[in-house]
């Protein structure tokens, strides 16, 4: 509907008005809905113009702006041999070597082999404290007179006594048939018996510390 049939219509809705007598609010609503299809139909041809300028301008070719550049060959600078130079030869100086002292073999001091150790017996009187002692060799014999250790001044204790002897790593006691026997820690012995270092040895009347030591 265009323009001029809306004031048209416009008119003729007012004649009839005059002649049938309608009220003004129809009117106006007619009106209002008269002007509201303008404002569309203005709108919508706005929108298509807007589209038909928008294919135009993509259908369009595009224009070339410019050429490429030509290429310029630079020239590459010859290769020039450098000349090396020549090597010398630098003659090699031997250092002296400085000449070396002599080995001096000192002579090693002898060995001086000790003398082996020998051991001995010694006896310790409890009662006064007199002390007697003696090589042991093959065996140490005790008693008053012509013996290894002789006690003498006790009629107690007979010419030969008693004994020790080695036995393979053993110390061994024993009487030789003595007036008044011989005792190992004061049990009177009739045969041979092991003495220890240390043990308490009675003759006659008297009693002695047995010590072996070595020296």
């Amino acid at each position: 509907m265009s323009m001029y049939q809306l004031v048209n219509l416009a008119g003729i809705l007012a004649r009839r008005r005059r002649s049938s007598g309608i009220d003004s609010d129809t009117i106006m609503l007619i009106a209002g809905i008269a002007v509201a299809v303008i404002v569309v139909i203005v709108i919508v041809a706005i929108v298509a113009s807007k589209k038909k300028s928008k294919k135009k301008q993509a259908v369009q070719p595009v224009e070339y702006q410019g050429y490429a550049e030509p290429v310029v060959n630079t020239p590459v600078a010859p290769i020039v041999d450098i000349p090396m130079a020549p090597v010398v030869n630098t003659p090699v100086v031997e250092t002296p070597v400085a000449p070396v002292a002599p080995v001096v073999e000192t002579p090693a001091a002898p060995v001086v082999e000790e003398a082996p150790k020998k051991t001995y017996v010694k006896l310790v009187n409890v009662q006064n404290g007199a002390t007697y002692e003696a090589p042991m060799d093959e065996q140490v014999t005790i008693g008053k007179r012509d013996c290894t250790i002789n006690i003498a001044d006790d009629n107690s204790i007979s010419g030969k006594h008693c004994q020790i002897y080695m036995y393979e790593t053993n110390y061994v006691l024993a009487d030789m048939e003595s007036t008044n026997g011989t005792k190992l820690n004061d049990y009177k012995i009739d045969v041979p018996v092991f003495i220890e270092n240390g043990s308490i040895l009675g003759i006659g009347k008297q009693k002695f510390t047995v010590t072996f030591e070595q020296k």
